[in-house]
């Protein structure tokens, strides 16, 4: 389940951040509940593995730092398109559920 909250949370949110930490501590708000780091990072690495989400930690161009930048590939829209359509509901409410899972 957390994978799919990731996607639809990037589709919805598109998460940036300094840092995968500090990308962490964003989800988690937007869930409302604490995120296990280790399955984060598993389940970012399963998306991007996936073609559903970008590798999200890019360079910007004449960057001295990476950037953390979660972002849903045209493959992820379709899945989060589908998952929507399937559920009957808006993406918010969505996210809600499965974030209270």
């Amino acid at each position: 389940m957390l994978d799919t909250l990731i996607l639809l949370v990037a589709f919805r949110h598109r998460v940036s951040a300094s840092n995968q930490d500090a990308a962490l501590v964003r989800f988690e708000d937007i869930a409302g509940h604490v995120i296990d780091p280790e399955a984060f990072a598993a389940d970012v690495r399963r998306l991007v593995s996936a073609g559903l989400i970008y590798d999200p930690a890019r360079l910007p161009q004449n960057g001295l730092q990476c950037h953390w930048l979660c972002e849903v590939t045209p493959e992820g829209a379709i899945r989060v398109a589908t998952l929507v359509a399937a559920q009957g509901t808006g993406i918010d409410r969505l996210i809600e559920r499965i974030a209270t899972q």
